[in-house]
């Protein structure tokens, strides 16, 4: 596996893909193009929108492009679009056909807290990644359920691996952090009246 990109001209770049897995090389361009982005689970799992197995090909590509003309290529090559959402800044790259989802602007009604500069998570189990991202929420108290921590079981008794989080994302608040992992993984936040805070909770 090997990739390369060399700048030649302002806005143009020599971009070279040999035998790069598909979600590897999504995860690159669209970081160059300054997203803030999230892959939704089917489109890294090996799966269809409707939980068949598919191959994922492993690209390869060399010429003069912009990431982004390559990147919105391969989204639509393999049937995939990115979905911009202006609540909490991230956008979500999902089968085109995958229910659109979009966060509750009213959630982040009385967001003070400064912008995270960088928040950077590799391979991180989900509920790691919420716990994080709750740590650093402020004065909001954020409660997540234990369960998102739980392998979840198929119908057969096979235990299904959690979400692992992979994500880059700069200049966002800890409560837009946590409207889009909760918009991505199909998650319920729900106000606390008592406390004032939230519920992260599965549906």
């Amino acid at each position: 596996m090997t990739w390369f990109l060399s700048a030649l001209w302002a806005g143009g770049e020599e971009i070279g893909l040999q035998n790069v897995p598909l979600d590897t090389a999504i995860n690159t361009l669209a970081r160059q193009t300054g997203h803030n982005f999230v892959l939704s689970p089917n489109s890294v799992s090996g799966l269809d929108a409707e939980g068949n197995s598919i191959s994922r090909p492993a690209i390869t590509f060399q010429g003069e492009t912009t990431a982004a003309d390559l990147l919105a290529k391969l989204l639509k090559d393999n049937g995939l679009v990115m979905v911009d959402d202006p609540v909490t800044t991230v956008a979500r790259i999902a089968f085109t056909n995958e229910p659109t989802r979009k966060a509750d602007a009213a959630l982040l009604a009385g967001d003070t807290n400064a912008p995270i500069q960088v928040l950077n998570f590799v391979d991180v189990p989900l509920d790691v990644a919420l716990e994080e991202i709750a740590g650093r929420s402020g004065a909001l108290k954020v409660v997540v359920d234990s369960q998102l921590a739980a392998p979840p079981v198929t119908a057969d008794n096979q235990l299904v691996v959690p979400p692992q989080v992979s994500v880059r994302w700069e200049k966002i608040t800890a409560r837009q952090a946590l409207l889009a992992l909760a918009v991505n993984y199909d998650l319920a936040i729900t106000p606390d009246k008592q406390t004032g805070g939230w519920r992260v909770k599965k549906r």
